[in-house]
């Protein structure tokens, strides 16, 4: 979708098995765009299942990412991708990223509010020393808020749990000093998905990952 203004996706069920897909791509878009409530199987390798190019809201009318269901059972996918895009709100969303990144901000833009969100990757090619993360922002500028999410990556204790900027903070804690976000979000537990594109979670464990939060 292209120069479109705020254009409304929602309650789509978007399944891709194509290498290279976009199941959903917003270029040069404008306004209070939204993209909700959609849930996306994307098995397609070295795809990214959501990406928005050049593509803004406005103080007064921002974009909105929200409530979307993003998974897929193949690797070197990314979940989400924003690229020189702002004034957008990415609120409730659950990404489940395979062998990359869950969450992708690149090229510059700002005010990206990004909050109560789950970026996982559970999963990355056997025996390769691939890395993978949860989070990563190549533009810290662009971001106004982070906070409230769960940040999970399969290889916890031996890759990075994101970017921030020139950055790679292998730890949960090391994000938060670096990056002065996510002070009230969690990680170390990992989401049980009820499967790779079913992204709704047991509550037992939506418990611990409130406990773990409660203890940091």
């Amino acid at each position: 979708l292209q120069f479109a203004d705020a254009p409304n996706i929602t309650l789509n069920t978007i399944t891709s098995t194509a290498n290279n897909g976009l199941p959903i791509l917003l270029n040069s878009c404008s306004n209070a765009f939204r993209i909700t409530k959609n849930r996306i199987d994307n098995s397609s390798g070295y795809s990214t299942s959501v990406w928005l190019q050049s593509t803004s809201g406005t103080a007064a009318n921002r974009g909105l990412i929200a409530n979307n269901f993003i998974g897929g059972n193949s690797l070197n996918n990314t979940g989400l991708r924003i690229s020189n895009s702002s004034y957008i709100d990415i609120y409730h969303n659950s990404i489940n990223a395979k062998g990359n990144r869950a969450f992708y901000q690149d090229g510059g833009g700002s005010n990206l509010r990004i909050r109560n969100n789950i970026f996982a990757c559970t999963d990355m090619i056997s025996g390769t020393s691939q890395w993978v993360w949860a989070i990563y922002i190549s533009t810290p500028g662009a971001i106004a808020e982070c906070d409230n999410n769960h940040l999970y990556t399969l290889t916890y204790c031996l890759q990075s749990l994101g970017l921030w900027g020139a950055a790679y903070p292998r730890y949960f804690w090391n994000w938060k000093s670096t990056s002065g976000m996510d002070a009230n979000s969690s990680s170390f537990v990992l989401p049980a998905f009820t499967s790779s594109s079913d992204l709704h979670i047991d509550n037992t464990i939506l418990a611990l990952m409130e406990d773990w939060k409660n203890k940091l």
